[in-house]
């Protein structure tokens, strides 16, 4: 474990830059995971915002 966080740490040190195509690729990757997180919690809003009309028999 040890031998590994050296060479982390090693490689961390250098410094250097992924690809930039590489770079690229994981800023859309984020772009798309996050996109997609908004969305789960704006359904699951939506959801909750629904089960209450129906509660109240606003919507039937």
């Amino acid at each position: 474990m040890i031998w590994f966080w050296q060479r982390v740490k090693t490689a961390l040190a250098q410094g250097s830059e992924p690809a930039p195509a590489l770079q690229r690729w994981g800023q859309l990757y984020t772009a798309v995971y996050w996109a997609g997180f908004a969305a789960s919690l704006f359904t699951a809003l939506q959801i909750l915002f629904l089960g209450y009309l129906f509660g109240q028999h606003m919507v039937d």
